[in-house]
C-alpha cells in the first residue's frame, strides 16, 4: 500500500511539473528551473495603508496583482498607518494562483474597561446603538472618548445616557430602573 502511495504521489508531482511548463509558470532556462510567481493582491482594513516589502515601499492598499522582484521563499511585509500598530508579517507567494492577503489593523487609540449594572439585572444594553448584552455587561476594550449607552427592559421606560470613558481605567455605569407607572 505504501509502495502505491509513493506512485501515486509521484504521478501527481509530474502531472503537476508537466502543467506549469506547458502554462508557462516554469521556464526553462540554461538547464535551470526559474520559477515565476503569479501576483499578490495586497489588502488592509482600514484601506490606505502603507506597503512594504523587505523594506521596499511599493504602495498603498489596495495592490492588486503585485508582482515578486525575485524568486524567495517568504517576503517580509510590512503595513503602516497613521494612527494604527505597524503589522508585521512574512508572506509567500504562489507560483500557480494569484493569492490574497488582507491584514487587519489594530487602532492605537487608547480603550477602557466599562461596566454596566443595572437593578434589576437582565436589561437588554446598547453601546453607540449597538447590542452588547443584557446586564450585568463587562466590556474590556471600549475606545476613549464619549459613547451613547441605552438600557431596554420590558414594563420599564428606555434609558439612553451619553458619557465619557477613560482610557486605562475600569470606567463604571449603574442604573437603577423605575417600572413604568400604571394607569
Amino acid at each position: 500500500m505504501e509502495k502505491k502511495n509513493m506512485i501515486i504521489l509521484s504521478v501527481f508531482v509530474l502531472a503537476v511539473t508537466i502543467f506549469a511548463l506547458v502554462f508557462g509558470d516554469i521556464n526553462q532556462i540554461s538547464g535551470n528551473v526559474i520559477k515565476e510567481f503569479k501576483g499578490m493582491s495586497i489588502s488592509s482594513t482600514p484601506l490606505g495603508a502603507k506597503v512594504y516589502i523587505d523594506g521596499q515601499y511599493v504602495g498603498l492598499t489596495p495592490i492588486k496583482d503585485y508582482r515578486f522582484p525575485k524568486e524567495n521563499i517568504g517576503y517580509g511585509l510590512r503595513l503602516v498607518k497613521d494612527g494604527y500598530f505597524d503589522y508585521v508579517a512574512t508572506i509567500t507567494p504562489n507560483i500557480f494562483t494569484t493569492t490574497s492577503f488582507n491584514a487587519l489593523l489594530k487602532t492605537k487609540k487608547a480603550m477602557g474597561q466599562l461596566v454596566i449594572t443595572t437593578n434589576p439585572l437582565n436589561a437588554k444594553i446598547y453601546l453607540d446603538n449597538v447590542y452588547v448584552g443584557e446586564s450585568l455587561v463587562i466590556l474590556d476594550t471600549v475606545l476613549e472618548g464619549i459613547h451613547e449607552l441605552r438600557i431596554e427592559k420590558q414594563g420599564y421606560p428606555v434609558y439612553v445616557e451619553k458619557f465619557n470613558v477613560i482610557a486605562g481605567q475600569q470606567n463604571r455605569f449603574t442604573k437603577r430602573m423605575t417600572p413604568n407607572s400604571k394607569v
